[in-house]
């Protein structure tokens, strides 16, 4: 099974079976937010609020542009959530071994996340000895054909926040040839900042 040297901050798993979704936790993520006011928060919160709107608040423009490389993202609308999910998983799964730096997953996935995801997504880099390897076998991975989709089981979502569930494949290339291999199900939470939807964070 392929091991990506880009290892996010938990453990994801395989798809796994029918999800009990905790409205406790649905609710206290939808707190963390500041979606519990039913009210989108303002670009610049009073310095009370600053905490609580922390999580919806956008992640600032890059100063420079992401490297070239090989990695293809899809195009995707700002007001669908299904398509902001989509072309954010494939922003953080694809890889591109023979250009890309160690920030280079923190610029892709910039346009889809809020600011507190991208804060702790920014520590993260790839074992050396992994990555390594990766360089030597020219190594590209690529996300293609992602579907993102509602649980049934999950809360009901609303015009401020939404979870959803997201499949895909991924495609290794190397100088030996090319593999593809389903992609774990991802599990994100997407929050709404003026219109726009931002993964706020990874769920399991």
């Amino acid at each position: 099974m392929f091991s990506s040297p880009w290892s996010p901050g938990q453990t994801r798993q395989g798809r796994p079976g029918r999800r009990v979704w905790s409205v406790t936790v649905f609710m206290a993520v939808a707190a963390l937010s500041g979606c519990h006011t039913h009210t989108v928060p303002p670009p610049n919160p009073a310095p009370s609020a600053t905490t609580a709107t922390a999580a919806v608040t956008p992640s600032p423009k890059p100063t420079s542009a992401p490297p070239e490389g090989r990695v293809r993202i899809p195009a995707s609308d700002p007001d669908s959530a299904t398509e902001v999910a989509e072309s954010f998983v494939v922003a953080y799964w694809s890889y591109d071994a023979r250009s890309d730096t160690a920030d280079s997953r923190t610029e892709r996935i910039r346009p889809y996340a809020t600011s507190a995801l991208l804060t702790q997504e920014q520590g993260a880099r790839p074992p050396s000895a992994e990555w390594s390897r990766a360089q030597e076998n020219d190594e590209l991975v690529q996300i293609t054909e992602p579907r993102a989709y509602r649980d049934p089981s999950a809360p009901e979502p609303n015009d401020l926040m939404t979870m959803l569930l997201i499949e895909g494949t991924r495609t290794i290339t190397t100088g030996d040839g090319e593999r593809s291999e389903p992609l774990p199900t991802q599990v994100l939470s997407l929050v709404n900042h003026d219109g726009a939807w931002y993964v706020n964070e990874f769920l399991r």
